[in-house]
């Protein structure tokens, strides 16, 4: 540790904590190893793993995962309104000029349901490219395909000006009931006319530690680039290195390879040229052998801890670029944050200044967070840091709640503890026929109820994180007008939509109100009524106003199914309650005027 210092913010409190870097040397590391050349090219032959840093999952819906060596088994259960769909992508190196046929294919099996597979294939990197090449299957339980895109070759050629470019390639099932498949293989074969050699990049930080080590270097804005030329046609490209590390087959010759982070190829640079911020290297690619070209890029490691570990927390991470703006390195919202969670940020000839802003995510159903946007530091080639972050959230019975929220609930709570003596003298005085002849009791004591239960559930699926599927939980309940959300392994967040009032953003704002509107107007402007109907003044109103007030709560349903950004939900125990209050209604009505007898009571009584 060199040095370390405390901040306190109104919202949090920051422990910045300055580390010695094992300080190395930049450049290339250039590996050769014994290896055949072949004209017969495997560029990709693997299985879809969450696990990998090399693929990138997501879903709608939650699936189970079961690994082995030569396969993926999935299980999903979806709804049945929606569907689900999984889908997982990676990307694949070509040098298309030297190939004479090209092969894109994957071998899938279902052993129960049905299932529709999509492989897709489209250039990267490419804005002006905006064809995809895709091919559909359609598998039922017991089957077992092989899904092929074999005109990619040409199609490429004829829309790329670039003999060596990149691919991303995507296979994605669809189903809309539960299913349980095998995904066998992912596989890109080329052929080709001469003996092509491989050149592996593998992208490490100064002191030798692997991008890939991070489980965030997939979300780097400012990620890595391999730029490759041929000093035989003089022609370049640019590689993307998203996962940190990247293969391509090249004819064998002599090639000028150059490194940096993509802000340095996108930037117009005043203080310093281009070649200044490069790492180049010249290497001959010989037959019969592989090239490792391990590259140190200079980056700085920066270890973020955010606690309470809350589920809808969103980290931005900027660095100040080359003394003249600041980047965007990372966001990472509805993904953990575990302790002393790995960043790489890029760090340049000078100092760099880096900048942590947390927030809630900007979803209509989240509450407002107040922004810490003043979490900053310095990094260089020698310095690495440690920021701690410590959230002012008060924690009841495992729940973060404000000051805000703790008054919501207990007004609300409150409100029905004012009825409560009015209700049980109601009780005292009244036998069990009075109560069944007034239609409107058991209804109001259902809709009382639902006030302390959950109306609905709803999930919501994060895409992997280091092989780990997230699943965020949202319970809602309407009299309330609240969420209580939560992950797996996770605080979980109580939110009023009265707290949204606060947001800066037009849309959570407008959300706020629309929900306490909805909450006011549809369901305890009733509710009152049926209290006064029910307990005090049993001559109010009508058997037509009675209905209306019953039957309005039900309208709330169609807003809880209907949130934005949710992606299915189902009903839970304050739904049925709201359900079964016009169904009791109407049936005490019918025995009232059928079966009057089921009903005796006496008539003055039922006046008093």
């Amino acid at each position: 540790m060199i040095a370390s210092n405390s901040v306190l913010y109104s919202d949090a409190s920051v422990d910045i904590e300055k580390l010695s870097s094992n300080n190395g040397a930049l450049g290339f590391e250039i590996e050769r190893t014994g290896h055949e050349s072949t004209r017969n090219v495997s560029l990709l032959d693997s299985v879809p793993s969450p696990h990998s840093p090399l693929w990138t999952f997501r879903a709608n819906t939650p699936y189970i995962v079961k690994e082995s060596e030569n396969k993926l088994e999935l299980s999903m259960q979806v709804s049945p309104i929606l569907g689900g769909y999984i889908e997982c992508g990676t990307l694949v190196n070509l040098a298309i000029d030297s190939y004479s046929t090209l092969i894109y294919y994957s071998m899938i099996s279902v052993e129960h349901g049905v299932i529709e597979a999509t492989l897709k294939v489209s250039s990267a990197g490419y804005p002006n490219l905006n064809h995809i090449l895709s091919e559909n299957l359609t598998l039922a339980a017991g089957d077992c395909g092989r899904i092929v895109i074999d005109d990619a070759l040409a199609d490429f050629q004829n829309q790329v000006e670039a003999s060596f470019f990149q691919t991303w390639v995507s296979l994605r099932i669809e189903t809309s009931s539960d299913a349980q498949f095998s995904i066998w293989n992912v596989n890109v074969h080329a052929s080709t006319a001469q003996n092509l050699s491989s050149l592996v990049f593998d992208i490490r930080s100064p002191d030798g530690m692997p991008l890939s080590e991070s489980g965030y270097t997939k979300y780097m804005y400012d990620y890595p680039v391999v730029n490759l030329t041929s000093l035989m046609t003089n022609e370049s490209r640019r590689f993307m290195l998203y996962y940190g590390t990247g293969k391509v087959f090249l004819s064998p010759g002599n090639y000028s390879i150059a490194a940096a982070w993509k802000s340095v190829f996108r930037s117009d640079f005043h203080e310093h040229t281009l070649e200044e911020l490069l790492i180049s290297h010249i290497t001959e690619i010989s037959p019969h052998e592989e090239v490792n070209c391990l590259i140190r890029l200079p980056c700085s490691k920066l270890y973020v801890s955010i606690t309470p570990n809350i589920p809808t927390i969103r980290v931005r991470i900027y660095s100040y670029f080359l003394n003249r703006e600041w980047d965007e390195i990372y966001q990472i919202q509805k993904k953990p944050i575990p302790v002393d969670a790995l960043f790489f940020i890029p760090t340049y000839p000078n100092t760099t200044e880096f900048r942590i802003w947390v927030s809630h995510d900007h979803h209509p159903l989240f509450r407002y967070l107040p922004p810490i946007p003043d979490i900053s530091g310095e990094l260089n080639l020698s310095t690495d840091c440690r920021v701690k972050i410590t959230l002012s959230e008060a924690s009841f019975m495992g729940i973060l709640i404000t000051p805000l929220e703790i008054f919501i609930v207990i007004s609300s709570i409150g409100l029905i503890l004012l009825i409560t003596p009015a209700f049980y003298e109601f009780l005292k005085k009244s036998d069990t026929e009075i109560l069944m002849s007034q239609p409107t009791f058991i209804p109001f004591l259902f809709l009382s109820l639902s006030i302390v239960l959950p109306w609905a559930t709803y999930l919501d699926i994060s895409s992997h994180f280091q092989g780990t599927q997230f699943v965020y939980y949202y319970v809602r309940n309407v009299p309330l007008a609240s969420y209580l959300v939560w992950a797996d392994g996770s605080a979980a967040v109580f939110m009023p939509d009265l707290s949204a009032l606060t947001m800066v953003a037009h849309s959570e704002s407008y959300y706020a109100v629309r929900n306490l509107s909805i909450s006011f107007l549809l369901f305890w402007v009733p509710w009152m009524y049926l209290a006064i109907r029910s307990i005090w003044k049993r001559d109010l109103g009508s058997r037509y106003i009675d209905s209306i007030a019953i039957v309005i709560p039900m309208t709330n349903i169609l807003f809880v199914l209907l949130q934005p950004g949710i992606v299915f939900a189902s009903i839970s125990y304050g739904v049925i309650l709201v359900l079964a209050s016009p169904i009791t209604y109407f049936l005490l009505l019918a025995i009232q005027k059928y079966r009057p007898n089921l009903l005796i009571a006496d008539e003055n009584q039922l006046q008093q």
